[in-house]
């Protein structure tokens, strides 16, 4: 049988507690790498903007829209947002009610619906925590992307 002294001792104890840290923070990672996303992933207040352009034949109109999103957690959304469109005056503060699905591996679908009752299709892309969205906007003759970020999680702007 070995005797370590005390400083050894004292080493190899602190070496112990060193690995064990190591390992719990190793299987702490890979759990969060087989976290799952559904429709609870998306909640809370985001906000948001984005740019793109509207094609109509081989005219390109520009238009950027910034707004304020509320995910229910439940599939789903509402909020606000203001549109300005190259030639046009600007829409401030427009309405939307939106529904929204995600999957298991964090992509979503999500369908917006404006105070006026026009539609706008987006493909989602988020992470297990859901703090952080990207998007496209899928409609014919639109081109847009954006990122929105959470800025709450209770829902409420």
């Amino acid at each position: 049988m070995i005797k370590l002294s005390g400083w050894a001792k004292s080493a190899w104890f602190g070496g112990i507690a060193i690995m064990a840290l190591i390992m719990t923070a190793m299987v702490a990672q890979a759990a969060d790498l087989h976290r799952r996303c559904s429709n609870a992933t998306m909640h809370g207040t985001y906000v948001y903007a984005y740019s793109g352009y509207i094609v109509s034949g081989s005219t390109l109109t520009r238009f950027a829209v910034a707004g304020l999103a509320v995910f229910n957690g439940d599939g789903t959304s509402h909020g606000v947002w203001t549109t300005t469109t190259e030639g046009q005056p600007t829409t401030s503060l427009a309405t939307f009610q939106g529904k929204y699905s995600v999957n298991s591996d964090c992509s979503a679908t999500e369908t917006d619906t404006d105070q006026d009752g026009n539609m706008y299709h987006y493909d989602d892309f988020t992470g297990p925590g859901g703090d952080e969205i990207s998007f496209v906007e899928t409609d014919a003759n639109v081109v847009s992307s954006g990122v929105e970020a959470r800025t709450r999680k209770d829902g409420h702007p």
